[in-house]
């Protein structure tokens, strides 16, 4: 049973959490428009290929949390959390280790339900990281549906052998048969799959209510193709596209029905950044300064709507004046998407969500682009 005072306790604790961006923790601590503040559920965090961003992200949030002298637990599974991120976070203290921040190694999707179902002691109030989460049920998926194939063949090899020998033979013997009890072939692996996940799900949320805990799904985006869709003719029916055989490959989140809030990171260029229309006074870009940094997309999937990307990145000289000094032992974050004109001001919150379908265009040449469009 969970109190009313702990629900108000854990609010206040999550209010003091911080993804070290100012510009993010307005939509996605504080909670603005159609996006609810920080609470005890699941979060889904995605990334693209070679963008660290979803890590520092997170270092920020574990260690902020770490400071309100409450745990945090993380789960790697098929790859491992780079640790890096919080040794050389300017908060980390070496005592946490082992004590405050708990590490746990869980390859496969039943040692990771296990986990769950048979860890009694979560501290309240702690925070769940779970790395690789997409790829890992993704690979649970493919092993099922690989078993299931596997035995269904397996199963029609044993009725060939016992009707060939049969044949060849006088012996009269049985053909084998599934077990009355057996669903081979009435239920189909994806369907079990997905009951599986359901469940799993559901002991996640379970632990988000009674341990008054946020969990959050760390993974990567799927890659698929999309055709290119072509804009009717008019001899033909306007009210259908034409799909051509070309097409363009795209990043797309992994979707989970439980899921109300994800952030996308991808890189993209310092050129699209207030902070670059702010600092550079010029209708022209110069080479030096095409520069990647990263990005953040809150999205509202249950609502199809999205806010407009958050730009950041690991803090540097080049975003500075020459005599700007930095600690090289840490590192430090600098939100490109908020004022620079008066620091004493609050950061601009990013417009209002909008419709979207979230999808990255990884196709193109000069790099990577943010494409979205109307569902």
């Amino acid at each position: 049973m969970v109190l009313l005072g702990e629900i108000v306790q854990s609010q206040q604790y999550f209010s003091r959490l911080t993804t070290g961006i100012p510009s993010l923790d307005q939509i996605f601590i504080t909670g603005t428009g159609n996006n609810q503040s920080l609470t005890n559920k699941i979060y889904d965090f995605q990334t693209a290929p070679s963008c660290q961003a979803m890590y520092l992200v997170t270092s920020s949030l574990i260690m902020s949390h770490l400071s309100n002298e409450k745990s945090v637990i993380i789960i790697d599974t098929l790859n491992r959390f780079p640790m890096k991120f919080i040794i050389k976070h300017p908060s980390f203290k070496k005592e946490w280790l082992n004590d405050k921040l708990m590490l746990y190694d869980r390859d496969t999707f039943s040692k990771l339900y296990a986990f769950f179902i048979y860890k009694k002691d979560i501290p309240k109030n702690c925070m769940i990281i779970i790395n690789d989460f997409h790829d890992l049920v993704e690979l649970y998926k493919l092993e099922m549906s690989s078993v299931y194939e596997e035995l269904l063949l397996k199963h029609h090899i044993d009725m060939n052998d016992t009707y060939l020998h049969n044949k060849k033979t006088a012996d009269n013997l049985l053909i084998p048969e599934l077990p009355f009890n057996s669903d081979l072939i009435k239920v189909s692996p994806i369907a079990k799959f997905e009951s599986h996940v359901k469940i799993l799900f559901s002991k996640l949320i379970q632990i988000c209510i009674t341990q008054m805990s946020p969990i959050f799904l760390l993974g990567h985006l799927d890659t698929k193709f999309q055709p290119y869709r072509m804009k009717p003719t008019s001899q033909a029916n306007s009210s259908q596209s034409s799909l051509t055989e070309k097409g363009r490959v795209v990043l797309t989140p992994h979707k989970f029905e439980k899921i109300s809030t994800r952030i996308v990171f991808y890189n993209d260029w310092y050129h699209k950044t207030p902070h670059f229309d702010e600092t550079v006074k010029s209708n022209f870009i110069n080479e030096n300064k095409l520069r990647m940094v990263s990005a953040a997309r809150l999205e509202l999937p249950k609502q199809k709507l999205m806010h407009h990307p958050v730009y950041f990145a690991v803090d540097d000289k080049f975003y500075h004046d020459k005599h700007f000094a930095l600690d090289n032992k840490s590192y430090s974050l600098i939100d490109l998407s908020a004022s620079t004109s008066d620091p004493d001001t609050d950061v601009d919150i990013p417009s209002s969500p909008i419709e979207y379908e979230s999808v990255l265009d990884v196709s193109a040449s000069e790099g990577p682009q943010d494409l979205s469009a109307t569902m």
